[in-house]
């Protein structure tokens, strides 16, 4: 007999064109049965679900309607949908709509060739750091924790942005990846830390929000053969020793062994951050450190290159960019210094006192750039 082709059915994100997960269609068996694995509070919560006009029964609508408003434990949907008979469907759309507010809020495209002082909309934008972008995507596939250290503005956040862009091409829709900042108002406390981890884990929220109901949340996704990555940056925020102490960051340890992978970046190295409570709770000996610093020269020109032609900047002003960007008396070049440069250099060109072939142009420009530099970036 000829193999009977595979029948998969897809759960997928219309936004994003993303297949978030897929489930095979058994011989003797219909769609109806088969969404029984993929209609899972991690993977539908808080979505705006379409399906064909097969799925229009009204035992499938009540358990859509239960998963979505929380009403239904997450072991009986399964057993809910078995239930389901393979009845002619009438030709029509099921939408079912769930209001809730977004994990995390699409930060609209940068209209300017170069980004200074923007967030990473676009992961096409990150340059350079090839080495430690594939070390440090190798590690999260791995399920394995890692701490991003480097000063203010040095591409920290840019590349915890670009795992986020990134994961679902570099990983696989098996990984849910989610992202705080320990500075805002909400983490100044572990119940504040545990309600956004769960927020954006996709998991439901918690009536006691403890390390335990993080911990059951990892376990639940584990369970669904999902890979939990958690970003925590400008990890500083957790300073407030009578909540975050000793026993947090034991309990911390101990989740991201079973299965919660942590990205933390942060100014300074964790035992400097945390100090004796890590080192009392082992906390730091899960990570691997990626150290950023400035580009290189080679890295320095490969971005003025490819920005420089989309901006169409000649070669003596890609020229005047690199030796004005570089950092005094050493070859190194900052991102960001980078990025404001260019920034400044395209706004010149439309000003009539423009005049690249004037020494003193150039003069006022590096004493331009050096004033607004000083004030996004403390020298240290």
């Amino acid at each position: 007999m000829p193999k009977r082709n595979a029948h998969l059915l897809s759960l997928y994100e219309c936004e994003s064109g993303i297949v978030i997960a897929q489930e095979a269609v058994k011989d003797k068996e219909n769609e109806i049965t088969a969404s029984a694995a993929l209609l899972h509070p991690c993977l539908v919560k808080g979505r705006i679900i379409t399906a064909d006009a097969m799925h229009t029964q009204k035992k499938f609508c009540t358990t859509v309607y239960a998963v979505m408003s929380s009403q239904a434990e997450e072991e009986d949907i399964p057993d809910t949908l078995n239930k389901h008979g393979s009845a002619e469907a009438p030709h029509a759309e099921i939408h079912i709509r769930v209001i809730t507010p977004s994990p995390r809020t699409p930060i609209p495209p940068s209209q300017s060739v170069f980004l200074f002082n923007e967030h990473l909309t676009d992961s096409q934008e990150f340059y350079g750091r090839k080495r430690e972008r594939a070390s440090f995507i190798e590690r999260c596939r791995k399920g394995a924790s890692t701490s991003i250290i480097g000063p203010r503005r040095i591409g920290k956040t840019w590349l915890l942005e670009y795992l986020l862009l990134e994961a679902s091409t570099l990983l696989g829709h098996k990984y849910r990846v989610g992202y705080l900042d320990a500075t805002m108002p909400k983490c100044r406390s572990v119940s504040g830390f545990v309600a956004i981890a769960l927020e954006q884990l996709g998991s439901p929220k918690q009536a006691l929000l403890s390390l335990e109901a993080l911990e059951e949340a990892v376990e639940k996704l584990k369970q669904h053969h999902l890979s939990p990555i958690l970003c925590i940056d400008e990890f500083e925020g957790f300073t407030n020793k009578q909540e975050f102490d000793v026993h947090f960051f034991s309990g911390l340890r101990a989740i991201s062994h079973n299965g919660l992978a942590l990205v933390i970046a942060s100014k300074k190295t964790l035992f400097q951050v945390v100090g004796n409570d890590g080192d009392t709770s082992g906390f730091f000996n899960i990570f691997e450190t990626f150290i950023l610093k400035p580009f290189d020269e080679k890295e320095a020109k490969s971005f003025l290159m490819e920005k420089g032609g989309q901006a169409k900047f000649t070669e003596q002003e890609q020229l005047h960019l690199l030796k004005y960007s570089q950092m005094q008396g050493r070859s190194e070049w900052l991102p960001l210094r980078l990025q404001l440069a260019g920034k400044m250099l395209l706004e010149d060109r439309d000003q009539d006192s423009y005049i690249p072939d004037d020494v003193h142009y150039w003069w006022n420009f590096k004493e331009r750039l050096e004033e607004q530099y000083s004030t996004v970036v403390v020298s240290t």
